[in-house]
């Protein structure tokens, strides 16, 4: 609970406490306490939950790095309560938004149990744009069919002496390579190995080499993007974007919510112009393949796992707080807030143009379009709408034990944006799959062979009825080539 004094000084938190005291009013005996750990530190998470000095209720992601198979592991290995009985006693998943819901059962409904529950939803990363800019270079704003050869014939247009066209983070062409499929056309299974998966990026070396070259074309030629090996965080590309120095950055949605007091929001820098932030800012979700699949991330789910040490009545407790803040104490926080501050911005942020509960909205004042613009809330909620690219998690059981990590990957990325000169991208492809495969080997799945085959049937059979639907030139001339060559032989069809 915060001090009167942290209340006095905060109208969000008085809302808050003011909600929390309602709660507590309703649920004699409780009693909350504040613990210190840092709730994002994995390994911290981790260590506290396996030695019985976790707190009651904590964010999901972390434990298994923001990576869904390692935190599903994570949930394999006993650090997450079951809270399957109590989702379904209390009706959760039905009265969740049309878009959370299958968010959430398609990514965190693990081996038929639940482990967490939603705690918030965005619809993914995008790339933020400067529309006076584009306005006065005369250059068309992006659509949500946009890919990324449009972003880099709109860089090279909004490239000028004193202003380059896009910042970019170190881990901009891995998304690059997600928009052409990777992640699925670079994962065969292959049950025969120790893994059951190995990694295949030469079959297709064609596109990923030509990604990679648009890319350096841009970084080294053209000379539109701004990025440095450095850039490990949103933080750099940010600043590149508020000093004026780029048109466009990629970013998560809910940057746009930052607070207009912050030196670093959008908000500032439209108070700077001394325009309305929605005059200013764009966003849309990131672009897609050239054959229409797959923006670079899509939506997800952040979600809240109680204590696995915490007994019946305790775990209640903390399953009604949970209900209760998400719901009628949200909506009672957003009320009280409004009121004293009659700032729709304050109404509306990631918590709420994006609720988790489809009731939510129809109690909020006002509308999102009136505190952000009508094209940032039509982008956010366009990327909402998207089919669900179905999840491994939802046809094969969790590994008790992640897989190889990512590093040789993002040696690789790295090598590719940053390195100067002639590069054998090709032999790089090569020597990529080939490290993977060797790191596979040392690794055992957990999931049996007969297992396996029937789960990863169904996860293959999955995408190809979605693509179908989803981006049919991309069935027809990519994916359902792949799966019938590449996919049914290995799993014995």
């Amino acid at each position: 609970m915060p001090s009167k004094a942290e209340q006095k000084g905060s109208v969000t938190l008085q809302a808050y406490a003011d909600a929390l005291q309602e709660w507590y009013d309703a649920n004699p005996g409780v009693e909350l306490r504040k613990t210190s750990i840092d709730i994002w530190d994995q390994e911290a998470m981790v260590t506290a939950v396996a030695g019985g000095t976790a707190p009651a209720i904590y964010p999901s992601n972390p434990l298994g790095g923001w990576s869904q198979p390692e935190i599903n592991s994570a949930f394999k290995q006993g650090l997450a309560a079951d809270v399957t009985e109590r989702i379904d006693n209390s009706g959760l998943v039905g009265k969740l938004s049309d878009y959370v819901r299958p968010a959430f059962e398609s990514a965190w409904k693990v081996g038929g149990k639940y482990y967490g529950v939603p705690g918030g939803y965005s619809v993914g990363d995008g790339i933020f744009y400067r529309r006076d800019l584009f306005a006065q270079a005369d250059v068309a704003e992006p659509t949500p069919k946009w890919t990324w050869a449009d972003v880099q014939r709109m860089a090279r247009a909004l490239t000028v002496k004193d202003r380059k066209g896009i910042a970019e983070p170190a881990w901009a062409l891995s998304m690059r390579f997600t928009s052409a499929g990777s992640g699925l056309l670079t994962d065969l299974p292959a049950p025969d190995t120790t893994w059951h998966w190995r990694s295949d990026y030469t079959s297709m070396a064609d596109s990923w080499v030509t990604i990679i070259e648009d890319f350096r074309r841009m970084m080294f030629e053209e000379r539109s993007i701004v990025s440095d090996i450095s850039y490990n965080s949103w933080n750099e590309v940010t600043a590149a974007f508020l000093r004026d120095d780029v048109a466009m950055r990629p970013g998560n949605s809910t940057s746009y919510f930052d607070s207009p007091d912050s030196d670093t929001s959008f908000a500032s820098l439209a108070k700077r112009l001394d325009k309305p932030v929605g005059d200013v800012v764009g966003w849309m979700s990131y672009p897609l393949g050239e054959q229409g699949q797959f923006p670079g991330r899509r939506s997800f789910i952040t979600a809240y796992s109680f204590n696995p040490d915490l007994g019946s009545e305790a775990l209640d407790a903390c399953f009604s707080l949970y209900s209760f803040m998400i719901g009628p104490g949200l909506v009672q926080q957003v009320n009280a807030v409004y009121e004293k501050t009659k700032d729709l911005r304050q109404v509306y942020d990631a918590g709420t143009l994006t609720p988790i509960l489809a009731e939510t909205r129809g109690k909020l004042p006002g509308s999102p379009e009136e505190a952000w613009g009508k094209q940032f809330v039509d982008a956010v909620l366009g990327a909402g709408s998207r089919m669900v690219v179905p999840e491994r998690s939802s046809y094969l059981p969790p590994e008790e034990k992640a897989g190889p990590s990512s590093k040789a990957s993002e040696d690789a990325f790295s090598r590719w944006m940053y390195e100067r000169g002639d590069l054998d991208l090709r032999a790089d492809v090569r020597r990529l799959e080939a490290t993977l495969n060797k790191q596979a080997e040392s690794f055992s799945s957990s999931v049996g062979k007969e297992e396996f085959v029937a789960g990863a049937k169904k996860y293959f059979a999955a995408h190809d009825e979605f693509w179908q639907t989803d981006a049919p030139e991309f069935h027809e001339q990519i994916f359902r080539p792949w799966y019938e060559d590449r996919v049914l032989p290995a799993l014995g069809e």
